[in-house]
């Protein structure tokens, strides 16, 4: 019997041997040396040993993750990701692999990637928080807000000590999508979670910003300005004219007032409305004083990668204080945001067109319905302080009096310089080609016009309330009709204060 008891007490040993040989005699294999010394932070020596570990052990899954990990400390991330992959690849896989190649292929910029092995990561069940958290930070990454908040919110409840971060990444969403109200309410959740944790102070530093911004913030503005006008061809009188006595110079008084209403909500929605009066005296020829009125709202909805918008407006005209015209008009709007801040613009466009005086002839009857359609490029530069733009319009003029029914292309070039804080350069061109499509009936022939205009402006802010404009605008139309070709040159320069 105490032989027997002695055999196996030998066997035991040997066993135990043959599967930890090297711990039996209280040495490590490259394996464990690795890890531990990547526990023990010193990450140089780990990466010797486990390279060694994985040249010895090609097949093991876990010297590839912690030879991944060890690459990952140490910023090398596209050999931390093959590791990875390899981790994951080998029998038995590494269920936290994924996760791990997730975030490493994010840091690397490779958001695809990421995305992919999130995939994977969320099929292993792993790590469920990490990963809906890592999620939500790939699709901020790609302007998902939506679906990033969920992440970030799904996060939170698997593991309440994600809560503090996922909220503060949530409030920095709304911020960056002008949701401030929101983004102040989650950052004050953030701060009673715990008040004295280093998130809760950086969450109370934005939550004073916030509050500071919607306090700041002003719905209505009011603008006045006073400005002198001097125009060399008040009433557009033909080139060839030859009326030594008809008078076309005169200078000008124009008086501006401006109401905006732009009321802080949070998107998607937003709206801004406008009303604007314009008075225009001139000082021998009253005849062609103007009175303008104008009221506009704009609703707009934010998308992910641009917006949509629906301008309407209405303007009312007096002439010499009698009634003019009025003009109604709607132009629904989308913009498309492109790489590098470019913007797309498509837009079709109804106006109605009311003139309020009797015409001396039927044909010259010019109350119309006028239809549209527009394409523009916008790109900014100058970090945002500039820009530059490039539009084409076609209208369709279905006057009643058939003079002046006509199709029109327009194409137009323009441009804003910053040139120096507070002062910049505005320059802009327009070609406006109308095609007349019935026969005159004064002049016996088909009208068609050309006209070409180019304006350049400079804009100084004199403070932040007040600023100082000059434009100097050239027009020449070009017709084959006499009464409709004249060149005309204004020069306006005045001030402009806000409230």
């Amino acid at each position: 019997m105490r032989r027997l008891y002695l055999a196996i007490l030998i066997l035991t040993a040997i066993g135990i041997a043959m599967v930890r040989p090297s711990s039996c005699f209280g040495e490590e294999s490259l394996l464990e040396q690795g890890v531990r010394e990547y526990r023990d932070e010193n990450f140089e020596e780990a990466m010797v040993t486990l390279k060694a570990a994985r040249g010895k052990e090609p097949g093991s899954s876990v010297a590839a993750f912690y030879l991944g990990l060890t690459f990952k400390q140490t910023g090398e991330y596209s050999a931390a990701a093959e590791q990875f992959r390899d981790a994951f690849r080998l029998t038995p896989p590494i269920l936290d692999a994924p996760l791990e190649l997730a975030e490493t292929l994010f840091t690397m910029g490779d958001v695809a990637g990421a995305k992919k092995a999130l995939i994977d990561a969320e099929k292993n069940r792993v790590r469920p928080a990490a990963v809906s958290f890592l999620k939500g930070v790939v699709l901020a990454k790609e302007n998902e807000i939506d679906d990033a908040i969920d992440c970030f919110r799904t996060a939170a409840k698997l593991d309440p000590s994600l809560a503090q971060p996922a909220e503060l990444q949530i409030a920095i969403l709304q911020a960056r999508e002008r949701r401030i109200s929101q983004a102040r309410k989650s950052l004050r959740t953030l701060i009673a979670m715990d008040p004295a944790s280093d998130a809760a102070s950086m969450a109370k530093e934005y939550e004073t910003t916030f509050t500071r911004l919607i306090e700041a913030h002003r719905s209505w503005r009011l603008t006045a300005g006073a400005n002198y006008l001097y125009d060399d061809n008040v009433i557009s009188n033909p080139d060839n004219d030859t009326r030594l006595d008809q008078l076309d110079r005169d200078s000008a008084f124009v008086g501006t007032f401006r109401i905006d209403y732009a009321p802080l909500i949070d998107p998607p929605w937003g709206i801004i409305a406008q009303y604007n009066f314009q008075s225009t005296t001139y000082g021998t020829l009253y005849t062609m004083n103007t009175l303008v009125n104008s009221v506009s709202i704009v609703p707009s909805y934010t998308q992910r990668n641009g917006a949509a918008s629906l301008p309407v407006s209405y303007s009312h005209v007096l002439l010499a204080d009698k009634k003019y015209m009025g003009i109604a008009s709607v132009r629904p709007t989308q913009s498309l945001l492109l790489p590098f801040s470019h913007i797309v613009q498509l837009n079709l466009a109804y106006t109605r067109r009311e003139m309020l005086r009797d015409p001396l002839l039927f044909d010259e009857d010019r109350d119309a319905d006028i239809f549209g359609a527009g394409a523009a490029y916008v790109v900014p530069f100058a970090e945002g302080n500039g820009m530059a733009s490039l539009r084409y319009e076609f209208s369709y003029d279905n006057a009643i009096g058939q003079n002046w029914v006509n199709r029109g292309h327009r194409v137009n070039i323009g441009a804003n310089f910053p040139v120096v804080d507070g002062l910049s350069i505005q320059v802009n061109g327009d070609l406006f080609d109308q095609d007349y499509l019935h026969r005159h009936t004064t002049f016996g022939k088909v009208r068609e016009d050309t006209i070409y205009t180019a304006i350049a402006g400079l804009t100084w802010d004199i403070s932040a309330n007040i600023s100082l404009n000059f434009q100097y605008n050239h027009t020449r139309s070009v017709s084959n009709i006499d009464q409709y070709d004249y060149r005309r040159n204004t020069v306006i320069a005045g001030l402009e204060a806000s409230f």
